[in-house]
C-alpha cells in the first residue's frame, strides 16, 4: 500500500496485491457516468481501477446527497473493500467519472484466498484500514476552511 495518504483519493494497492487481484480479476470496460458499485448488492465485488477514474461516494442515512466523495485512479480498490472487514451501515455508490477498465474479484474468492495465507489479510486489512485514514482526511480538509482554501488543498493532492 502507497504509505502517503493523500485527501480525497482512494490509495494504491501494493504490487503484490495488484498482481492478484490483475490474476483473479473478471475484465469489466464501463463508459462515464456508469454505476459501478451500490451498497447492499446480493453479489458483492471487490473491484481493480486498471484505467480511467472512478468516484466512490457516502451517503448518510435519511440524505439524498452525499456526505463525502473521493477519487478513485488506476491502481486503487474500490466496490466492497471499504466493508471487507467492517459491516458498517453507510450506503455507498461507485462510479465511472471517466471511461473504466476495471478489473473485478467476487468478495469470497479474495476472503478464501487470505484464509490459505494469513499474509493475505494482513494485506487487504491495511488497505481497507489505508481507505477509511484516506477518506477521514478528505472528510477533515472538505469541511474546514474557506472554499479557495480546499480548492488549493485538492489541487496540491492532485498533483503530488
Amino acid at each position: 500500500m502507497d504509505k502517503t495518504s493523500i485527501p480525497w483519493f482512494v490509495p494504491k494497492v501494493s504490487p503484490a496485491l495488484a498482481v492478484i487481484v490483475r490474476n483473479l480479476g473478471h475484465k469489466v470496460t464501463k463508459n462515464r457516468g456508469d454505476v459501478l458499485y451500490k451498497s447492499d448488492n446480493l453479489f458483492e465485488r471487490v473491484i481493480y481501477v486498471q484505467s480511467g477514474i472512478a468516484a466512490k461516494a457516502v451517503f448518510l442515512p435519511g440524505f439524498d446527497t452525499s456526505f463525502f466523495v473521493s477519487l478513485a485512479l488506476p491502481g486503487s480498490l474500490i466496490g466492497c473493500i471499504d466493508t471487507l472487514y467492517a459491516n458498517d451501515q453507510l450506503s455507498r455508490q461507485h462510479w465511472a467519472v471517466t471511461g473504466c477498465e476495471l478489473l473485478t474479484v467476487p468478495r469470497e474468492l479474495l476472503l478464501k484466498l487470505a484464509d490459505h495465507d494469513g499474509r493475505w489479510h494482513r494485506e487487504l486489512a491495511g488497505y481497507n484500514a489505508g481507505c477509511n485514514f484516506a477518506d477521514r482526511l478528505g472528510l477533515m480538509v472538505s469541511r474546514a476552511g474557506e472554499s479557495e482554501r480546499r480548492l488549493g488543498v485538492f489541487l496540491v493532492a492532485f498533483f503530488l
